[in-house]
């Protein structure tokens, strides 16, 4: 009160002098808006915007439905997330971001948009974009929120999974400590964005062989996970296969093979083949060597990797061709009953030299019957050609091959994911009819090649395989991750290709 009424005399004095009304008032006004007190800040960006509002009326109401927008994109993002609906959440996630960048705010908002949007990318193998949301909140959560709020350890945490991702175990460490200080600041000893920390931490850890520092951050972030399991138990089976192949490591194979099993267990009881991830939400299936649904034919020029699931034996094998790289892919139902799958996409990502996603080819843009007859010249005689095969390829003189008939069974090759009959009988006039006979003749194996409803869905009879390529552009070299997605399920196989 005292400031206001020495800025009243002080105007009388300068109106006096000037004697100018207008100078008068509009000093007056200046003075009494910079003598009002300073709302008082919570240190909550959210909280302080509500305050701030509710002293503004009508441009209050429509801040708060600008808001109400954007957290519904958010929030419904963020769940479909958990739940592992990656479709729904990248649509919800991406608005929010772009409803924030609409309307500038360059706040803790578009800072958790971002966040949550990499945490997604990240999980669809898209690593280059994840590692650049991550980077740019991460800039936004430092200046704007501080380098300890919950925020920027996300921010951090997400850049510390990149880089163990390629293979930066000290970068990892660093990152994920700084991650896990703010996280136990904040949030406590046992919340689950702890355990996660924790986790990244220990693999970290473990990839620069610390071991002794790694175990017992390990089995920490295990007890948090048993209390917090996530959507399915699906972060509790992700966390309890990494300690697994921690054991690997350090040679304790029984108790690797143990966890291993229960992983597999929890992961395959929400594997639902039939259903879109759009769906159901997404299982990983990554594969490891000394898994018990993994295996590999250690082929020194075309290494074939596999993994079973949910009675689906999935196969891939990469075969480097000019300016093409083609992958030879197959599904096989190992069970005595009709199996329906639906398939989904196919990405392949490189992580090293420089993560990014590598482009793939429509067949249509290329020569893709010489390219499926040259795979198939090329690995004729190759161990791995022949496990990818419900059919056994047998060599014979000459440098020709033959086929030997299973007595049930057979294989159907065609463009992947595109197996009715009109594309067997294609692919039989291109490969000869003795491979493609069994699976395309008698009314009882026919039914098993026809589209069901969806056309991404088919069902795979007893003990028959489908095998076909997708193309990508030749990366000339370097470690690779191909994502395989057959329902709700993602099957990840690492290959590393030659210069």
């Amino acid at each position: 009160m005292a400031l206001g009424s020495a800025a009243l005399e002080l105007v009388g004095i300068v109106a006096a002098s000037f004697a100018h009304k207008t100078i008068a008032v509009f000093l007056l006004v200046s003075l009494m808006l910079v003598a009002a007190p300073a709302p008082a800040q919570s240190g909550d960006p959210a909280a302080d915007r509500r305050a701030s509002r509710s002293d503004q009326g009508a441009c209050g109401s429509v801040q708060d439905a600008r808001e109400n927008i954007w957290r519904q994109h958010y929030e419904s993002g963020v769940k479909a997330y958990r739940g592992r609906l990656y479709g729904s959440a990248e649509q919800r996630l991406v608005a929010a971001v772009a409803e924030c960048r609409r309307l500038g705010w360059n706040d803790d908002r578009l800072v958790k948009s971002r966040n949550a949007l990499a945490e997604l990318y990240y999980s669809q193998g898209r690593y280059e974009e994840s590692k650049q949301e991550f980077q740019w909140a991460l800039e936004v959560a430092r200046k704007k929120l501080g380098s300890r709020s919950l925020d920027t350890a996300q921010s951090l945490n997400g850049l510390a999974v990149v880089a163990l991702s390629r293979g930066q175990f000290a970068k990892a460490a660093t990152l994920s400590r700084q991650a896990l200080a703010g996280r136990e600041e904040k949030l406590g000893l046992d919340h689950s964005d702890v355990g996660q920390s924790l986790h990244i931490l220990a693999d970290a850890l473990a990839g620069q062989l610390l071991f002794e520092e790694a175990e017992p951050l390990f089995a920490r972030s295990i007890s948090i996970f048993e209390k917090h399991p996530g959507v399915c138990h699906l972060d509790l089976a992700d966390a309890i296969r990494d300690m697994a192949l921690y054991f690997q490591r350090v040679g304790r194979k029984e108790e690797s093979a143990r966890l291993l099993a229960q992983s597999l267990v929890l992961r395959e009881r929400v594997t639902n083949l039939a259903e879109s991830h759009q769906v159901d939400g997404f299982v990983n299936f990554p594969w490891d060597l000394d898994a018990p649904e993994a295996g590999m034919i250690a082929d020194g020029e075309y290494p074939l990797k596999f993994m079973t699931a949910a009675g689906l034996e999935v196969a891939a094998v990469a075969v480097p061709s000019m300016q093409l790289l083609d992958i030879l892919i197959s599904l096989k139902n190992t069970t005595k009953q009709p199996l329906v799958v639906n398939v989904g996409p196919v990405v392949l990502s490189m992580l090293r030299p420089r993560a990014r996603q590598l482009e793939r080819l429509d067949p249509d843009s290329i020569d893709s019957v010489l390219e499926e007859w040259s795979v198939w010249s090329w690995t004729y005689c190759q161990p791995s050609l022949s496990g990818l095969q419900q059919n056994t390829i047998v060599p014979i003189s000459g440098g020709r091959t033959t086929l030997s008939r299973q007595p049930i069974g057979g294989n159907v090759f065609g463009r992947y994911g595109q197996w009715t009959v009109a594309c067997a009988e294609q692919s039989m006039q291109i490969h000869g009819k003795t491979q493609l006979e069994p699976a395309v003749t008698g009314h009882e194996q026919n039914r098993f090649l026809a589209p069901l409803h969806n056309p991404n869905s088919f069902v795979i009879g007893p003990m028959e395989s489908r095998s076909g390529l997708v193309f990508f552009k030749n990366p000339r070299g370097g470690d690779v991750v191909l994502r395989v997605f057959v329902g709700n399920a993602s099957f990840s196989f690492p290959f590393h290709l030659p210069q």
